[in-house]
C-alpha cells in the first residue's frame, strides 16, 4: 500500500520549521565560532553537517537543503581563509565544499526517506486498526441480531407450545386481547365485547391489582408475578391462580396473563 502523502511527515507548521532551523543553525555557527581559535583551520563545515543533519530529521529536506546553502556561505566566509571575506578559494577549499555538500546531501535523502517511511507505515497502522475496529463492532452488530433473533423465537416457541392456557395478551399499547380459554371460563355468550367490558368478568376486589399489574413498564416490571382472580362473576367466583409474564417482544412489551394448572 504507497501511501501518497508521505511527503507531509512534518508535524509542525511552516512558520514554526522555519523558526527552528534557524535556530539550530544559528546554534552551529555560535558554537564553530566559540572553538574556531582551538581548531582553526580545521572542520569549517562540520557543525554545520550536524546541523543540517538534525534540521533534516525535524523539518524536512526543503529546509535542510537551504541550511546547507547557507551552512556553505558561512563556512566560507568566516571559517576558510582568508577569514571574514569570500577570496578567491583554494583547490583544498574546494574539496572541503564539495565533501560538506556530498556527506550532507546523502544524509538528507536518506533521512527524508527514512521519514516517509515511518510515515506511511503509521498511517497503514493506523488504517488498519481502523478497519478492525469497523469489522469488530459488525461482528458486534451481528452477534447482537443473531441474540435477539434467538430470544424472539424462543419467546414464540413458548408462546406456541403453550398458548392453551392463556387468558389474554397485551402488546404494546394496543388494547388486551382475550383468548379462548377466558371465555371458557366465563361462560361467554357470544356478544360482542367493547375493549374494556372484559373487566366485568374480574372480581371488582382483584381487577385494580390486575390493572396496576398491566400498567407497569415491562422494563422495570418483574419477568413474572403470581396472583389470583376470580373471574365468572356471573355463574360463580372460582379463585384461579394466574401468572402474568412480562416480555421485550421486538422492542415493545408484551404481556401475558396466563392460568396456572
Amino acid at each position: 500500500m504507497r501511501i501518497k502523502n508521505s511527503k507531509y511527515w512534518v508535524p509542525y507548521p511552516l512558520h514554526k520549521s522555519v523558526v527552528g532551523a534557524t535556530f539550530i543553525l544559528l546554534v552551529s555557527l555560535l558554537i564553530r565560532l566559540a572553538v574556531h581559535e582551538t581548531i582553526e583551520p580545521y572542520a569549517p563545515f562540520h557543525f554545520f553537517i550536524v546541523a543540517c543533519i538534525v534540521i533534516a530529521y525535524l523539518y524536512g529536506y526543503k529546509l535542510a537543503i537551504l541550511g546547507l546553502l547557507l551552512s556553505t556561505a558561512l563556512g566560507g566566509y568566516f571559517f576558510i581563509k582568508p577569514y571574514a571575506t569570500f577570496g578567491n578559494p583554494a583547490s583544498s577549499d574546494w574539496l572541503q565544499f564539495f565533501n560538506f555538500a556530498g556527506v550532507t546531501v546523502v544524509a538528507i535523502l536518506v533521512i527524508e526517506n527514512l521519514q516517509r517511511s515511518i510515515y506511511s507505515r503509521n498511517l497503514v497502522l493506523k488504517v488498519m486498526q481502523s478497519r478492525y475496529r469497523i469489522a469488530l463492532l459488525n461482528d458486534n452488530d451481528q452477534m447482537f441480531v443473531a441474540k435477539k433473533n434467538n430470544a424472539t423465537w424462543t419467546l414464540l416457541q413458548k408462546l406456541l407450545t403453550t398458548f392453551d392456557d392463556i387468558l389474554l395478551l397485551q402488546f404494546a399499547d394496543a388494547d388486551i386481547k382475550l383468548q379462548p380459554l377466558f371465555f371458557e371460563i366465563c361462560h361467554f355468550s357470544g356478544k360482542a365485547i367493547n375493549s374494556n367490558d372484559w373487566q366485568h368478568y374480574v372480581h371488582g376486589d382483584d381487577l385494580p391489582y390486575l390493572l396496576q399489574l398491566l400498567a407497569r413498564n415491562a422494563h422495570d416490571a418483574q419477568p413474572e408475578v403470581t396472583l389470583t382472580l376470580r373471574l365468572n362473576q356471573t355463574t360463580g367466583q372460582v379463585a384461579r391462580k394466574c401468572k402474568l409474564e412480562s416480555y421485550i417482544f421486538l422492542d415493545q412489551p408484551l404481556k401475558v396473563l396466563r392460568v396456572v394448572t
